[in-house]
Formats: structure tokens, sequence, C-alpha cells
């Protein structure tokens, strides 16, 4: 129970420090609503692949059940649909910023906080793995499962955030990053709570 409390504590101070980027950037540094929704496009390409990775070194190759699971399987499931819906959506995402908005911002400031944000994710997934280890193929399709839902909502609020970035500018992203904030920061109490489930099927086997 303690251990999976640390992790929950780790995952949770780690959301704060990726959605205090963009944050940071607009307040402080001059940055536009324009390029934070960007960060946040590549956010989700390096949840799908840290994710991934953990499932792939952490998930054992088979497990048997009700269900038989294969891991190769369970991660190709959930790249796929992610990896579809973060690619057209990109694409989609940077002809509106740069052809039509024509958005003009730091790369360099963009390439250091993206730095940061990667760093934050690893350690926000390191989180999430403590509260499940040991991880049984089981928890694995849940976790990509609460995974794929993450990217594909946020995808949408990121679409709508250029959108309102058009128009309105900066001051919507307060409250963006702050639903973003609650609604990360719920998927780990989810975790949390899955785990338990977990442990208690597997007591009463």
């Amino acid at each position: 129970m303690t251990r999976r409390l640390i992790g929950l504590f780790i995952a949770v101070i780690s959301i704060f420090g990726v959605n205090f980027i963009p944050l940071e950037l607009i307040l402080n540094r001059g940055f536009s609503a324009k390029g934070a929704m960007l960060l946040y496009l590549a956010e989700n390409v390096f949840a799908i692949t840290i994710s991934s990775t953990i499932v792939y070194v952490f998930a054992p190759r088979i497990e048997n059940g009700d269900k038989h699971r294969i891991r190769r399987e369970t991660i190709i499931n959930f790249i796929v649909p992610a990896g579809f819906t973060t690619i057209i959506t990109g694409i989609l995402l940077a002809a509106f910023v740069f052809m039509i908005l024509r958005a003009r911002f730091s790369l360099d400031v963009f390439f250091e906080s993206l730095i940061w944000m990667v760093g934050f994710q690893i350690i926000e997934f390191i989180g999430a793995l403590v509260m499940m280890s040991p991880f049984s193929l089981r928890q694995a399709e849940t976790f990509l499962n609460r995974t794929l839902g993450r990217v594909i909502l946020l995808m949408l609020c990121v679409l709508l955030g250029v959108f309102c970035a058009a128009w309105i500018n900066e001051w919507f992203v307060i409250p963006f990053i702050a639903l973003k904030s609650i609604v990360d920061i719920g998927e780990q109490f989810k975790i949390f709570r899955d785990v338990r489930v977990f442990l208690n099927a597997r007591a009463l086997v």
C-alpha cells in the first residue's frame, strides 16, 4: 500500500510539472497559445511512446487466464488507433497553425520546454509503474486503454484549443491547463484504484 501511495504521489507531482511549463511560457516568456497547443501535441506523441515502452519492457510476453493475452498484440492494439489519431490530428494542426494562422514562435524555447515536459512525463509514468508493479498483461491492457482515451481526449482538446487561440489568444489557456491537470490527476487515481481491484481479485483466486 505504501509503495502504491508513493507511486501516486510521484505521478501527481510530475503532472503539475508537465502542465506548468506551457503556462509559464505564456505568462512569463511571451509564448503564443498556438505554440502551447503544439507542445501538448508533442506530449501525446511521447505518452504513446513511453507507455508502449513500459508495457514492452515490464509486462510478461504471454499471460493465460480468463482471456489469453499476448504482449505484442496488446501493444499493437494500442499503437494503431493512438498513432493514427495523433498523426491525422498533427497534420491538421500543423497546417492550421503554420499555413493559415502563420504562427511564429522561438523554436529554441519550444524544444527546451519540450525536453522538460518529456522529463516530467517520464517521471509520471515511473510513478504509474511503481503503483502497478508487479505488472501483469491484464493491467497493461487496462493501462494502455486508459492512455488511449487520454490521447484521443487531448487531441480533441488541442484542436479546439488552436481554434480558440486564433481568436482569443492566451486567455483560454489557464482554464484549459487547469482542466487538463484535473483530468490527468483523476487518471492517476483511477490507476491506483484499478491496482487495488486487481490485487483483491488475485487474492480471491
